[in-house]
């Protein structure tokens, strides 16, 4: 509705231009320390999944504004697009916090998406195919990702540093989608940081990238025997599941596709870590060969260009993100006019090709 998407791109505006977020203005100073810090968003229904000691040590009101910022333009955008907000797979299911329970959700979720053991091309690609957001943004050190609950669309946002390797940019995604679950597992309560819910989100990204079938069978394709592991094969096999070397090397010795004795283990070990001392943790060669980035809020974003109406709305957009974090440069930007949109239709025309 077109009152709906006036104030969302009413409020992403102020909340980028307009109100101080140094001091919290606008935010009760009732609530407690804490409630008063996340009040922007949670008064819209986006609610934090977790609380970690990276969080509380990264997080203050300015980047509150950010994230309230993103969220709320990404909404705007698909109301004007007039996209479905709600996710096509379940966040509510059952499930015991343990490494089998990791396992079953994993798999469950791989059903859901129709991949069953099969290695995704795209993850970002297939996460939001299926309903769910995930943005690309720079978030202060040591933070590397968040995760919002959307309660009012029974969905999500996943917020990832846009200064990791695309492995562990990945990986953390998948960790944000295990703390989603894990927060609507427990009535929407705040997931907090334990032992025991690290582990979970950990293995559950590892299996979720790295599924028992896909390995086992890729490996004796490739007809490669324990013993003759070598570093270019590891990295040649680790690239086809986009996950780093390390996470590779012991998902093998985890499912006996390495020599018992661990001498061979212990070997490449030992290659991976000289290598990410040499290069400051840079991933070795073969790295992900594709992960969209942002591709899914550019597209709402041309797409709303595409109606004239949107023009004001979607300048606004557009100002404060090129300003503020990265669009996907893949796609030429083209500007909206009357030569785009066929008058007699109610849907856009496509560009035509340039020569």
């Amino acid at each position: 509705p077109r009152s709906e998407l006036a104030a969302q791109s009413a409020e992403a505006g102020a909340v980028g231009a307009g109100t101080p977020v140094g001091d919290g203005a606008g935010i009760p100073a009732t609530l407690s320390p804490d409630e008063r810090l996340y009040e922007p968003l949670s008064a819209r229904g986006i609610l934090r999944c977790t609380q970690t000691a990276e969080q509380d040590a990264a997080i203050d009101e300015r980047v509150v504004a950010m994230l309230l910022q993103r969220i709320l333009d990404h909404l705007a955008l698909e109301t004007m697009c007039g996209v479905n907000k709600h996710a096509t797979i379940p966040l509510n299911v059952s499930f015991n916090v343990d490494a089998n329970g990791a396992e079953q959700l994993a798999s469950l979720v791989r059903m859901h998406f129709g991949i069953a053991s099969a290695v995704a091309f795209d993850y970002v690609e297939l996460l939001e195919n299926n309903g769910l957001r995930v943005i690309f943004s720079q978030l202060p050190a040591p933070l590397e990702s968040l995760s919002f609950f959307d309660a009012k669309n029974n969905n999500a946002f996943i917020v990832v540093s846009d200064a990791m390797t695309p492995e562990r940019q990945l990986f953390k995604i998948m960790y944000e989608l295990a703390n989603i679950f894990l927060y609507t597992r427990t009535g929407n309560a705040l997931v907090y940081d334990t032992d025991g819910t690290r582990h979970f989100a950990k293995r559950f990204a590892a299996v979720m990238l790295m599924p028992q079938t896909a390995v086992q069978t890729s490996v004796a394709r490739a007809g490669i025997l324990p013993e003759q592991w070598t570093f270019e094969m590891l990295l040649r096999m680790k690239a086809r599941f986009g996950v780093s070397a390390e996470a590779f090397l012991y998902r093998l010795d985890e499912l006996s596709l390495l020599p018992r004795d661990g001498a061979l283990l212990e070997s490449l070990s030992k290659a991976i870590k000289q290598h990410y001392l040499k290069t400051s943790f840079k991933e070795p060669a073969g790295e992900v060969s594709r992960m969209s980035r942002n591709v899914r809020f550019t597209d709402l974003l041309l797409c709303a260009k595409l109606t004239p109406e949107n023009g004001k709305e979607v300048r606004k957009i557009e100002s404060r993100v090129r300003k503020n974090y990265p669009l996907d440069e893949s796609i030429p930007v083209v500007k909206a006019s009357a030569k785009n949109v066929d008058k007699k239709r109610s849907g856009p025309v496509r560009p035509k090709r340039a020569k």
